[in-house]
């Protein structure tokens, strides 16, 4: 079960390192943009919808025959980790000032981003 995870945590550095400089400031300037953006669409989601989901963690059982040694048929249980989505009541208003809020946010690291990749372009032009 090691392994699985560590090449998940791996993986991505491995790909990072393979881009190049220019992309690895291209993306360094866009970061806070990109949560910004993916937080204005989930609010106008859950605007349109009228409620959010919320994920919980939880645990399924169950139950199997199995083998062993001194007892041929027995049960044993199992237990896999899940993962829920529970609709949940918003305050549509407060919801609103938000997304107001992360859309003035959105716009001020549009314009702090494209300085940015500006930047980064002229310190790594093409080649």
């Amino acid at each position: 079960m090691r392994l699985p995870l560590t090449l998940c945590l791996v993986a991505p550095l491995a790909l990072a390192a393979c881009s190049n400089p220019r992309e690895r400031c291209i993306n360094a300037a866009t970061e806070e943009l990109r949560v910004v953006n993916a937080l204005v669409a989930e609010t106008e989601t859950n605007l349109d919808r009228g409620y959010t989901l919320i994920r919980e963690p939880g645990v399924r059982t169950g139950l199997h025959f199995c083998l062993s040694p001194t007892n041929p048929f027995t049960f044993c249980s199992t237990a896999q980790p899940t993962v829920t989505d529970r609709p949940t009541a918003i305050d549509i208003r407060a919801e609103e000032r938000k997304l107001a809020q992360l859309r003035a946010k959105q716009n001020e690291l549009t314009i702090r981003a494209a300085s940015s990749i500006a930047a980064c372009e002229q310190q790594h032009p093409r080649r």
